[in-house]
């Protein structure tokens, strides 16, 4: 259970990093596929933190 719990954690991180990454790219180069992207992880990174500890 513990290395569920770190891989959640990991996994968070590294959708962070994504997230921000990509935003930082949006507002340097606008275009709507990266907008897109970053929906879709800005809403997976939303359900990973209801879902988990």
């Amino acid at each position: 259970m513990a290395f569920l719990v770190a891989l959640a954690k990991f996994v968070k991180l590294v959708l962070a990093i994504a997230i921000t990454l990509l935003f930082l790219r949006a507002i340097l180069f606008p275009n709507a596929f990266d907008i897109l992207i970053l929906m879709m992880l800005s809403f997976v990174m939303v359900m990973l933190m209801i879902a988990t500890p």
